[in-house]
């Protein structure tokens, strides 16, 4: 038994003194992650996140929207309208109504991509390029709280995007129900919060960024030391 813990402390000794006569290869591969996320965070396109909040407007509503909104805490006579619009934020329709906002905007690149033969003078061919260019199915995302609530988010490189697609997500659901007839209520939604114009990026994070490539820098550091000297002690 004694023998056992003494060969466990002398592997950790050994360990220990391994590492130790390795601590600048170990810095070094730190440090080199480290700086590669300090280009990364200045070279990298910098990303604008807008955010909204609605919930889905009662026909004897309140007008007040937050005393609204707290009277419908816990209840679900909206459901069925609730889940509809959550289809609708799924969809790929709702992504073509919003990308045909942006035809002017993006013109020259529509123009250049025709040209260069990447797509054709084709209407589902440009609203899917410009799906793609605005990054729909990624960069939007929405979560429905347990209190009734949905939370939209749209992020982009340039902050003027951010905001305005995020808006255009929120009129679409109103055209929606006024084609679709969801609700008998033409004012189906009551914001909580608009379309807000971000203040700063939100992506890359600089601090983020540095924790993640030392703590990555020093397993791969660690793993290489400790693989070097296995396969050279069987030498």
């Amino acid at each position: 038994m004694n023998t056992h813990s003494s060969n466990d402390e002398l592997d950790l000794i050994k360990l220990f003194k391994i590492i130790w006569d390795s601590k600048l290869l170990i810095l070094s591969i730190t440090l080199f992650c480290i700086s590669m996320s300090i280009v990364y965070f200045y070279v990298s396109p910098k990303q604008y996140k807008s955010t909204s909040s609605f919930f889905i407007s009662s026909p004897n509503q309140n007008k007040n929207p937050l005393a609204s909104y707290t009277s419908l805490i816990g209840i679900q006579s909206n459901s069925n309208i609730e889940s509809l619009i959550k289809n609708v934020l799924k969809s790929n329709l709702i992504q073509i109504e919003v990308s045909k906002n942006y035809l002017t905007f993006f013109k020259n690149k529509i123009d250049k991509a025709i040209l260069e033969n990447k797509i054709t003078d084709d209407e589902i061919l440009i609203s899917n390029y410009l799906i793609n260019t605005l990054k729909l199915h990624r960069n939007f995302s929405f979560v429905y709280t347990k209190d009734g609530l949905f939370k939209l988010s749209y992020f982009n490189s340039n902050k003027h995007l951010a905001q305005s697609v995020l808006q255009d997500y929120i009129d679409q659901i109103t055209k929606f129900n006024e084609n679709l007839e969801f609700s008998v209520s033409k004012n189906i939604l009551t914001l909580i919060d608009p379309p807000n114009k971000p203040l700063g990026f939100f992506k890359p994070n600089l601090k983020l960024n540095i924790v993640f490539s030392f703590l990555v820098g020093l397993f791969f550091s660690f793993t290489f030391v400790l693989f070097k000297y296995h396969f050279s002690s069987k030498e």
